[in-house]
């Protein structure tokens, strides 16, 4: 599978490096959130004011859909790799404190990622918090420092 062309994605599009096709996403994590979440009206409401309780329900932009997409074709997602035991282990720094990410080495960054991506197919929403959150900023940035 290819990595899907957008303006988002790497200057090149093509497959490359994992940390610098990380890294190209930094500028557009920058303080743009509205990029990655929307607001989706609720069936029959018409509306999706995201200031108004019940109007609407927050999902994932097709930016944000893509940028996850990169994470699998760069190969930032693990296989076999015991994500739940991590965030409860040596990953609870980064999970519980994403400034510390600002020290990750490379296998850290993937284990996060992996868990974050893994996470939110249970607990819905992890990615958009991660989003709101700037955890995949930092890392973005300190993809860029590696």
């Amino acid at each position: 599978m290819t990595e899907p062309v957008s303006q988002y994605s790497s200057p090149d599009g093509a497959a490359g490096d994992r940390l610098q096709r990380l890294a190209a996403y930094a500028p557009a994590l920058r303080g743009l959130a509205d990029i990655w979440i929307e607001t989706a009206p609720l069936r029959g409401s018409g509306t999706a004011d995201p200031y108004v309780m019940g109007s609407g329900v927050p999902r994932l932009t097709q930016a944000a859909l893509e940028f996850v997409q990169m994470l699998y074709d760069a190969g930032w997602i693990l296989n076999d790799f015991d994500w739940a035991g991590w965030i409860d282990s040596d990953g609870e720094r980064f999970w519980n404190t994403p400034a510390t990410v600002i020290g990750a080495s490379e296998d850290d960054l993937a284990k996060l990622l992996t868990a974050l991506v893994r996470q939110d197919r249970f607990v819905e929403g992890t990615l958009q918090e991660a989003f709101a959150n700037d955890v995949f900023l930092v890392a973005a940035e300190r993809a860029q420092s590696l």
